[in-house]
């Protein structure tokens, strides 16, 4: 019986990789689990009153970092699976009756590169729609639950080049303490720096406006008004800068964009100069790499357990582990590079798909069929 075209063998498949992923997943999690909660044991402790409560405020979270743990190891894990699948079935001949009848290595693997494909798509959605909507929580630290702690403050720039940055900030209050602005010549014709005893964020009351920050106390007390970025305030003693730097992004620092959906990052881009620019462009181009080179990762891992003669599962796993090891190490090089302005933006991206591509092309052949 067929369904959507599948046959059952192919639902056999896809859903023994989805149990093998999750089995590889919640393993991963929970060490990391058990590592970080053994850390932070301490700052746990300070906010729950009781068991429960501690449990309740541990599960909060891990719960919202389970979502950058996905999006980190998604690719992996991904290989991981396939490789235990493919190698299982491989090991208990299953795949002999049907290169027996004829039919190919690849249609019989079809369902678990279907089953990856779907994975890479949940990753995608993860890192678009769930991580930004969350973006706040992941930032708040294990002994702030609620998000009302005065949390250090990182600093960021605007798309004019403005850095925003402070010695603190009260979330609840939206709050930025002991605030420090760098305006840049091309903003104020000099090299300009204010400094306020805070400022207060407002949120831009539409979509596309850039927000507002009420300078509280400047210093100096009369500054240059840059219309449409920094204009004196309703009350006196107070001005009003124009940024679309929120309070999210002081607190997360240079990992701002990382935190942000695709759609954000261009934007962004189109405004021109902006500073980070390269490390922008490169992080959107890696976006739409990554699922495709963790396919390809996938193919690449493919000749390692249906070769000719190869049947030992953990060494082919533990191959695997090193080859994903060696194809990220490419790819974190190519990035710094490229925030280093030595390369490209775009052939940092595609640099580990175009060297590791045709390999994962040209080992087709390894595959018994």
């Amino acid at each position: 019986m067929r369904v959507l075209g599948l046959t059952t063998f192919d639902r056999y498949l896809i859903r023994q990789f989805l149990v093998s992923y999750l089995i590889c997943f919640v393993s991963l999690v929970s060490l990391y689990v058990v590592i970080d909660a053994f850390t932070n044991f301490d700052e746990f402790s300070e906010v729950a009153s009781g068991i429960g409560e501690l449990i309740q405020v541990m599960a909060t979270y891990y719960g919202c970092r389970i979502t950058l743990i996905f999006d980190r190891l998604a690719g992996v894990i991904t290989l991981l699976a396939a490789m235990f699948v493919l190698g299982w079935l491989r090991r208990h001949n299953e795949l002999v009756p049907f290169l027996s009848a004829g039919i190919t290595t690849w249609r019989v693997i079809g369902a678990v590169i279907l089953g990856a494909i779907f994975v890479n798509s949940l990753m995608v959605a993860n890192q678009e729609l769930v991580i930004p909507a969350i973006g706040e929580r992941l930032l708040w630290s294990p002994d702030d639950p609620d998000g009302t702690k005065a949390e250090t403050a990182e600093g960021a720039y605007d798309s004019n080049g403005v850095l925003v940055a402070g010695k603190s900030v009260d979330r609840g209050r939206s709050t930025l303490h002991r605030v420090t602005l760098v305006l840049p010549r091309h903003v104020a014709g000099r090299l300009l720096t204010v400094y306020a005893e805070r400022a207060i964020y407002q949120q831009p009351a539409r979509s596309g406006e850039p927000g507002r920050w009420i300078l509280v106390q400047p210093d100096p007390p009369e500054i240059p008004e840059l219309p449409g970025i920094l204009v004196k305030g309703e009350r006196n003693g107070t001005y009003v800068l124009y940024s679309d730097v929120s309070l999210r992004d002081v607190i997360a620092g240079e990992n701002w964009m990382y935190l942000e959906p695709t759609r954000n990052l261009l934007a962004k881009l189109a405004q021109g100069d902006i500073p980070r620019r390269a490390e922008m462009e490169t992080l959107v181009h890696r976006r739409l790499t990554r699922p495709l080179l963790n396919i390809v990762m996938l193919f690449l891992g493919l000749p390692l357990v249906l070769g000719a003669e190869n049947r030992r599962i953990f060494w082919n796993l533990g191959l695997c582990l090193a080859l994903s090891c060696t194809l990220h190490g490419i790819d974190y090089a190519a990035q710094t590079l490229a925030a280093h302005e030595l390369i490209s933006p775009p052939l940092a991206a595609w640099t580990p798909v175009l060297l590791f591509g045709p390999i994962a092309a040209a080992l087709h052949d390894f595959v018994q069929t």
